[in-house]
């Protein structure tokens, strides 16, 4: 069955967790011609992006020379770890609170062919989180409360940047990290550096209509 949206300039879809959220948008995009925008994928992953690039410019470092650890792979990470490597050029992988991501995965939960896009995941043994810590440079996905410690932090390499974005409780606090890292940042608005998918929403979504209608015209 084809599906028609002629009254609608763009669709913006909200709170659908993966894998669910890969197939629906899939679909939207194959069938329409019009902006397909997840929140919870594209505003994150570039809020994240345009944070990082910020960050980078403090530590005064290419983003083609760090390693970034995302831990996990839900539609935040997912999306995270492809808008780092198609459009920064960055090294990363992926990984979950007790074990690493790789080609090799188990399957259960659907994400395979989400993660079968992205350009790179490590071989199996490689990718986990404590040893993710030894990585250039870590950014921390949403995946729950304490699961990053200083003795992490502290086995990063030089000028380390840490996205601690689980809400309400961050992986790991501010107050704990701030002698270790050089960059901080959570979810939440009541402490310093928030990055939150709120930050580009709605202006990103009506870039992407304006875009939308500007290619229109010229077809």
């Amino acid at each position: 069955m084809k599906l028609v949206a002629p009254a609608f300039g763009g669709i913006n879809l909200e709170d659908i967790a993966a894998p669910r959220c890969f197939e629906v948008e899939e679909r939207l995009r194959k069938e329409l011609d019009i902006p397909v925008f997840h929140d919870d994928q594209h505003g994150t992953a570039v809020v994240v992006l345009a944070a990082l690039l910020n960050a980078l410019k403090i530590v005064r470092k290419d983003p083609r020379t760090i390693r970034v650890v995302v831990t996990g792979v839900g539609a935040a990470g997912t999306a995270t770890i492809k808008i780092l490597q198609s459009t920064a050029s960055v090294t990363s992988s992926a990984s979950t609170s007790t074990a690493p991501i790789h080609r090799e995965s188990d399957t259960r939960h659907g994400l395979h062919e989400a993660l079968g896009r992205l350009r790179h995941q490590p071989a199996p043994g490689q990718g986990h989180p404590e040893r993710g810590a030894r990585a250039r440079r870590r950014l921390h996905r949403p995946l729950g409360p304490g699961i990053l410690s200083a003795r992490d932090l502290k086995r990063m390499a030089r000028d380390p940047i840490v996205f601690a974005m689980a809400n309400p409780d961050p992986e790991i606090r501010p107050e704990e990290a701030e002698r270790h890292v050089r960059v901080m940042a959570t979810g939440r608005s009541d402490y310093p550096n928030q990055i939150n998918n709120v930050l580009c929403f709605p202006g990103f979504f009506r870039g992407l209509l304006d875009a939308a209608r500007a290619w229109s015209t010229t077809r």
